[in-house]
């Protein structure tokens, strides 16, 4: 089997996840689109992914008191101070203000991300939660929209409710342009088993124009097939088998192109994704992946593996 180029560190599961805000990835970097109107550098390997900066005096008092807002209404504790800073994810191609707060010992106790406009990208309440009795699903949707709706978070469609591995809830709004899945982006609340927040992101990235002329699923099933030979070569192509051919907006991505740039491009492009499962000694290698064809063209732009 030739060998197939390293999926950047973000990768590690085939089918992108719903809004999924973990402790480590949240205070890393969190989860957020480009940010319209400001540049940013595109992340290299070997640099830093993130970088902070403090904000001038006037934009620190205003993003302290957004921040603080936001806390208000999702329920993140306030504490007794505050720290601001300015965080460009070079990854994701995003730049946010960002408020923590803290108790009188120091110790953080919740941060909230936001768009320079206001719009919460990102926020957490930390540390141990003990909370009450638990509530069920349809609770959860309905406080999660409330939060949702209080701190003025975009949600649209019907939610999608799971739990959480603390036994908690997470409720998420994937996003669909005419009813087409965009990977990734959308919107989510976790709370705790008792129904108190715990986190929320967004993700709203821009789309490229969709092409003129979409391939057919018979012929995007094709040309990824072939593709799939010219990846794996013709011994273990046979251990391999797409399962799945379906139209999404994706972020083209070095998966399978190690001269591509290593952060995924910040504008997502239609694409035939061609979900395939392996079997035999490939799938100890390679469990599953995904091929994005461009919808136009049938050219591979990105996907993902599952080692």
């Amino acid at each position: 089997m030739p060998a197939l180029p390293s999926p950047a560190s973000r990768r590690g599961a085939v089918i992108p996840l719903a809004l999924v805000v973990a402790g480590a990835a949240f205070l890393a970097g969190g989860p957020s689109g480009p940010t319209s109107g400001v540049a940013v550098d595109r992340y290299q390997a070997g640099q830093p992914a993130i970088v902070r900066s403090v904000l001038p005096a006037g934009d620190a008092a205003r993003v302290r008191e957004r921040g603080l807002d936001r806390a208000r209404l999702l329920g993140v504790p306030a504490g007794t101070r505050t720290q601001t800073s300015r965080v460009v994810d070079r990854f994701s191609g995003s730049v946010l203000d960002e408020v923590v707060t803290l108790d009188v010992r120091g110790n953080r106790l919740g941060i909230v991300r936001m768009r320079p406009d206001g719009r919460v990208a990102a926020a957490m309440r930390l540390g141990w939660y003990a909370g009450g009795g638990p509530i069920d699903a349809a609770t959860a949707a309905s406080r999660a929209s409330s939060l949702a709706a209080a701190a003025r978070i975009t949600v649209r469609g019907t939610p999608i409710v799971g739990r959480t591995a603390d036994a908690g809830w997470r409720v998420s709004w994937p996003r669909a342009v005419a009813g087409t899945p965009v990977l990734g982006d959308g919107a989510s609340v976790t709370l705790f088993a008792d129904g108190t927040f715990h986190a929320a992101a967004t993700e709203e990235r821009d789309l490229a124009p969709a092409p003129a002329v979409t391939l057919a699923a018979v012929a995007a099933q094709g040309i990824a097939a072939e593709r799939l030979r010219t990846l794996l070569g013709p011994t273990d192509a046979a251990s391999a088998t797409i399962v799945a051919t379906r139209l999404a907006w994706v972020a083209p991505n070095d998966t399978f192109d190690a001269s591509a740039p290593d952060a995924p491009d910040p504008v997502l492009r239609l694409a035939w994704v061609a979900q395939v499962r392996t079997r035999g000694t490939l799938a100890d290698r390679v469990r599953a992946l995904e091929l994005y064809l461009d919808a136009g063209t049938g050219t591979l732009i990105g996907g993902d593996l599952l080692r």
